[in-house]
């Protein structure tokens, strides 16, 4: 027992340690008050979606725009052509399918478990110094985010959202908000709002477009054996004077962009039947 309590306080151990005490505190805590994870996850969603939408997508959009248009769309075009996207990564390893405060629990336990039962083995072996106990730790927490992915998938049917839609046929006709920099047939990801949850769906576009963060799109099919749904950017549907009528109003009168688009689109639907044929 001894030997365990000095493997947990000791380094790379510590790191999980901490993390776990930090997550056993969190639980009693919402025990003894009251307050949920639930709660303490809308209230961090509520600022990190806050603070994240206008220092990151100031900073990443400026930033990371510029640069990882070029370095990112490389590494993604080696990524699609093994059919992985960041956000499938996010999605193995388990977030976004619980809330956070479950998730970092779950890790940090299986972390600590995993990182002490090494160390344990390793001692009987030979004598650990940094450069073993920081191979540890990366080792660890890389075998550690899979097992945790695995361990959440279970516990995230409890707190799934109801999109309201049967099937993705269903929004074919919506508008969608691209969340990648850029959209063609090989990549893109987008945002498309519903009236129970906010949905990340992939798209994809055969012809030549500008398509990036931020631009609407409208979603014209869906391929349900991939759950890939296709786009036409809007601008092709409404032309220049229109989106710039829409982008005016959205910045000088705080007008909701999709509202518009859509509103658009209905006024003229000989355009949107053609898409569909």
């Amino acid at each position: 027992m001894s030997e365990m309590i000095d493997i947990s306080l000791a380094f790379p151990t510590v790191v999980f340690t901490a993390m776990l005490t930090i997550s056993i505190m969190f639980w009693v805590f919402s025990m003894l008050s009251g307050v949920g994870f639930d709660s303490v996850d809308a209230d961090f969603d509520a600022d990190f979606d806050a603070d994240f939408d206008a220092d990151f997508d100031a900073d990443f959009d400026a930033d990371i725009d510029a640069d990882m248009d070029a370095d990112f769309d490389a590494d993604v075009d080696a990524g699609d052509a093994s059919g992985i996207s960041f956000f499938q990564i996010l999605s193995f390893i388990g977030i976004g399918k619980v809330p956070l405060s479950m998730w970092a629990t779950v890790f940090a336990f299986w972390g600590w478990a995993l990182s002490a039962l090494a160390v344990s083995f390793l001692q009987e072996l030979t004598t650990l110094n940094l450069l073993i106990d920081i191979g540890v730790l990366a080792t660890v927490t890389a075998v550690t985010l899979p097992i945790t992915g695995l361990a959440v998938t279970p516990l995230g049917m409890l707190f799934e959202v109801s999109s309201g839609y049967d099937s993705g046929e269903e929004i074919i006709g919506g508008v969608c908000k691209v969340m990648s920099g850029r959209v063609d047939s090989g990549f893109g990801q987008a945002r498309f709002d519903t009236s129970g949850s906010e949905l990340v769906i992939s798209v994809r576009c055969e012809e030549q477009n500008d398509l990036g963060r931020g631009d609407q799109a409208l979603i014209i099919d869906y391929v349900e054996e991939d759950n890939i749904y296709f786009v036409e950017p809007m601008q092709n549907l409404m032309g220049d004077t229109q989106m710039e009528q829409i982008n005016e109003a959205v910045v000088l009168e705080g007008a909701d962009g999709a509202d518009l688009v859509e509103k658009s689109i209905e006024e003229e639907p000989s355009e949107a039947v053609e898409l569909n044929d």
